[in-house]
């Protein structure tokens, strides 16, 4: 399927079952070419599709983890990212193998913890890092990084 048929099934809105259907009957590699704008439907962990598309994502971590990394390194405000940081470390992450945290993904969640930006922190993407890092870490040592 053309890629522009493709983007037809990403969802339109925070209500957008419709394309889920159809997305499943996809190959793997139709589904890897639309996951960056896949990722973008989680913007809200508390959307009914956010769920759904989490569901999705973490059944391709090869193809996942980097644009994960490149989000949470982008410091962006025009394109909002910090609310997929938020919920990328919030529900993605945490679905993801504890050894592909570690070895991938912990060091950008660090960075977001001990180095925030001014936009981070306002958003909540340094409470919601320094969450899941107690979670990761304990809070004694998690004291001790910062």
């Amino acid at each position: 399927m053309e890629y522009e048929q493709l983007k037809k099934l990403i969802p339109k809105d925070k209500h957008d079952f419709e394309p889920f259907t159809e997305l499943t009957t996809l190959s793997n590699e139709e589904i890897k070419s639309i996951l960056p704008d896949l990722i973008k439907c989680i913007i809200d962990p508390n959307w009914p599709i956010a769920k759904s598309v989490v569901d999705i994502l973490i059944l391709f971590p090869d193809s996942v983890i980097p644009l994960i990394k490149e989000i949470l390194n982008s410091n962006d405000p025009a394109t909002n990212e910090c609310g997929i940081k938020h919920s990328i470390i919030y529900d993605l992450v945490p679905r993801f193998p504890v050894h592909l945290q570690k070895r991938y993904l912990l060091k950008d969640i660090l960075r977001i913890f001990t180095s925030p930006t001014e936009e981070e922190v306002s958003e909540g993407v340094w409470g919601r890092a320094k969450i899941f890092l107690e979670n990761y870490y304990g809070k004694n040592v998690l004291e001790k990084l910062r």
